[in-house]
């Protein structure tokens, strides 16, 4: 077989970029980052959210948050816990102001 390897569509795959973002927030991005990812991507597959609203959730919880260096394991939880309290915050707003 023969591989082929075509250019990134950034418009297509927003999440490689995000995760890029992340990764050059530091230590703490990719821990907010997953932890809001696991959030959104249940919410998907409750059908509380559309499939277009788990990256721009990620973003904006990603976004909010201020960089730190992480290095314990927990302080990379208590950035995990952050990151999924803020998501779930985010999706109850959203939720009341569809009311």
């Amino acid at each position: 077989g023969c591989l082929e390897f075509e250019p990134l569509d950034h418009d297509r795959f927003p999440a490689v970029d995000l995760a890029r973002e992340a990764l050059a927030m530091g230590d703490s991005g990719p821990a907010v980052m997953n932890a809001a990812n696991e959030i959104a991507v249940h919410a998907f597959l409750a059908d509380q959210i559309p499939f277009v609203r788990v990256v721009p959730l990620v973003q904006q919880v990603l976004r909010s948050h201020e960089p730190a260096t992480v290095t314990t394991l927990e302080g990379a939880l208590d950035w995990d816990r952050w990151g999924r309290q803020h998501a779930r915050e985010l999706l109850k707003a959203e939720e009341n102001q569809h009311r």
